[in-house]
């Protein structure tokens, strides 16, 4: 398993997390796609809380297994051609967070048609999510601009993932 970051360890635990603890899946994904492991650990629990981050509110996260996923999720895993595979329900319902096979994150909205990257990594989108750094939007085929934190972003603006160059962390 994984390390969860030392900085959001203890909401985990006060969300009921415990290492070594594995629930069974209705649906298990792939065995050697990175959903499987998080889900069979956390799925159930919910994490966190929104209120005031630090760069935008923080989020709640509601570990499960989706079955009802937004349309923009299936062009976004065209987009990146990798499966992606929903892990949790974000900011109180509204959003959803994916793991792809990289071990990539990224959201999508269920209330408008915004994805963005959450991380290059699990521990970074989780860390990320619970402390209220914004995530980077992403434009899909056929998007002139998308609007996130009540602003809108176009092409060839430096704050949109940049989906083919250097990665980093945050």
């Amino acid at each position: 398993m994984r390390q969860l970051p030392a900085d959001v360890v203890a909401l985990f635990v006060k969300a009921g997390w415990r290492p070594g603890r594995r629930v069974d899946l209705v649906a298990p994904p792939p065995i050697d796609h990175p959903a499987t492991e998080l889900l069979s650990a956390f799925a159930g629990l919910r994490v966190g809380k929104t209120g005031p981050g630090v760069d935008c509110a923080t989020s709640d996260i509601h570990f499960g297994q989706l079955f009802d996923e937004p349309p923009e999720a299936a062009a976004l895993a065209l987009l990146l051609g990798e499966t992606l595979i929903p892990i949790a329900e974000t900011d109180n319902g509204d959003g959803v967070l994916y793991i792809g096979e990289s071990g990539r994150c990224f959201g999508a909205s269920l209330i408008h048609d915004a994805v963005w990257s959450a991380g290059e990594s699990f521990e970074t989108a989780i860390r990320g999510l619970t402390t209220g750094r914004r995530v980077e939007p992403i434009l899909l085929p056929g998007q002139d601009c998308v609007s996130l934190y009540g602003e809108t972003y176009g092409i060839g603006d430096p704050r949109l993932y940049n989906l083919v160059g250097d990665r980093r962390e945050v």
